[in-house]
């Protein structure tokens, strides 16, 4: 199973403002749900991401284990981005109704 989100900002490990255990990258995504998540990057792929891309986060069970891998693993872009974001919004639109939006929502990332 995958997830989409929004890229909001990249994380590389040698910035000068960020002190890392290992040399991953991480990307904080604004999610399909409204949830603004922070995820690891598959190796490969680091150097492509951009802000603002949609990406898929790998949410399979890790190695036998009950938790979500929680990896981006692609980047799209374009007519797929654009289609794939579209879907996911209008089924979260229908999921929440006609609630009014909470306030402080983060209307920006969409």
């Amino acid at each position: 199973m995958y997830h989409p989100g929004k890229v909001l900002k990249i994380i590389h490990s040698d910035e000068g403002d960020v002190k890392s255990a290992d040399k991953s990258v991480t990307a904080t995504c604004f999610m399909w749900d409204e949830n603004i998540c922070t995820f690891k990057v598959a190796e490969g792929i680091e150097k492509d991401l951009k802000e603002g891309d949609v990406v898929l986060v790998d949410y399979y069970p890790r190695d036998n284990l009950p938790v979500p891998k929680h990896l981006i693993t692609r980047i799209l872009r374009g007519k797929q981005a654009k289609e794939i974001w579209d879907v996911y919004e209008k089924q979260f639109e229908k999921m929440r109704g006609k609630q009014p939006k909470p306030h402080g929502q983060a209307a920006e990332y969409r």
